[in-house]
């Protein structure tokens, strides 16, 4: 089988159904899987009607930790062992994929399996019903600024992310999952892949990414917050357990808060 789409979700009952809908609505034509891990406070009966599928398999359990990061990746390593295609796609339950989203991706040129992909995607507003592209900053594109400022690659988000079996497999090898656990897969994947393989753009826009009041990130965006603090603390040291880190304007901030906080915590 060529594609696993691995969808984890929870709590997200308002869009699980949408974005289940987009990975049947494939215009790929040949055979690939769908496989659901969900986590929410209640099973969804619902889901049930999409099981008459034979390409859905639906796992449900109760949140396997408290730190929603943390649930989303062990789900996610879970999916993997049960699933069987060659190319995997992640999917977050609130989010969804153009139509075209297999066939563009069947059709690259070249040897997927040393690179980690990433599409372009669009920011979806659930209140506004409308959507607007996530444009790659101009300024990080420079070597400059790659060299002086920060280093992290760009993310659009863990739903446009797509890549070989092996190079996931080769991830849950190397990491601890329960370090660094408010990190979640999709900066832990690209810090990952860019030591151990090569990260591309694929340049067309296949995701819609839900803006809404349940996504995962909305507690770390206040700059003035801990968390978000905590958080990019971690992943300078989740950056540095991997490669050999660049002394940059953005590593000398983290590492003066990892300071900070470790001499608060004593």
């Amino acid at each position: 089988m060529q594609f696993s789409i691995l969808i984890n979700t929870h709590n997200q009952e308002k869009y699980i159904y949408r974005c289940i809908d987009s990975c049947l609505k494939q215009t790929y034509s040949r055979s690939f899987e769908i496989l659901i891990f969900d986590t929410s406070n209640k099973k969804n009966i619902k889901i049930n009607s999409y099981l008459k599928y034979k390409n859905i398999k639906y796992f449900y359990a109760n949140s396997f930790s408290k730190i929603p990061e943390l649930n989303q990746i062990i789900k996610i390593k879970k999916l993997l062992l049960a699933s069987k295609g060659k190319i995997i796609c992640l999917l977050d339950g609130d989010d969804f994929f153009c139509k075209d989203k297999l066939k563009k991706i069947i059709n690259i040129k070249g040897n997927i399996k040393n690179n980690l992909y990433q599409n372009f995607s669009y920011n979806y507003f659930e209140t506004k019903k409308k959507k607007n592209i996530i444009s790659f900053p101009f300024y990080k594109k420079y070597f400059f600024y790659k060299c002086v400022i920060n280093d992290w690659p760009f993310i659009s988000g863990t739903s446009s992310l797509f890549f070989s079996r092996n190079i996931l497999k080769e991830f849950f090898k190397r990491i601890d999952i329960f370090k660094y656990c408010t990190l979640a897969i999709d900066i832990k994947l690209m810090l990952f892949a860019k030591r151990f393989y090569q990260i591309k753009i694929f340049p067309y826009y296949l995701t819609y990414k839900s803006i809404n009041n349940d996504n995962l990130s909305n507690k770390y965006k206040s700059f003035f917050s801990l968390n978000f603090w905590n958080r990019r603390v971690e992943q300078t040291a989740f950056q540095e357990h991997f490669s050999s880190y660049k002394l940059n304007l953005n590593y000398l901030i983290n590492k003066l808060f990892s300071f900070i906080i470790k001499f608060k915590s004593n």
